[in-house]
């Protein structure tokens, strides 16, 4: 049975996509960097229209109750998703793993003449040093962070 699935032979290079007219090498370098901003200015948009939709189903749940007399707790006034305290415990550790696998990522998938591009990762993997080592000493030294 013949292999049917898209190898690297019969990949067409971006250059003969712009050298065969469909598009013109002008508008090339602009579109590629200005879809990418358009994509993520999509996902924050869906974000916001989804903390609205479930404020206003906050604010829905609330009217409802005082129609009905029921008793508002202090949990409905409450912001959602949010729990008062830092955990720089947490931050910490993800930044830190962010940092492990962008320089992995960067040391093994750049081409040669980038090399030392990868250290960039140093920035997040320290920042989450500095997280680690801010909770640890608030844990240790009485922060006002009494549940840790």
């Amino acid at each position: 049975m013949p292999h049917t699935g898209v190898t690297y032979k019969n990949m067409i290079p971006i250059s003969s996509i712009i050298a065969s007219g469909n598009i013109s090498p002008i508008w090339a370098p602009i579109l590629i960097p200005t879809s990418a901003f358009i994509f993520v200015l999509g996902i924050l948009l869906i974000g916001s229209l989804a903390k609205v939709q479930s404020e206003k189903e906050r604010q829905n749940t609330i009217r409802l109750a005082l129609e009905k007399g029921q008793p508002l707790t202090p949990e409905l006034f409450k912001e959602p998703g949010f729990s008062g305290q830092k955990d720089d415990r947490r931050g910490g550790l993800i930044l830190i793993a962010v940092g492990v696998g962008l320089f992995i990522a960067l040391s093994f998938f750049t081409p040669c003449q980038s090399k030392g591009i990868e250290w960039f990762a140093a920035i997040p993997f320290f920042v989450g040093i500095a997280k680690l080592f801010n909770w640890f000493l608030q844990r240790k030294g009485g922060g006002n962070d009494p549940k840790s």
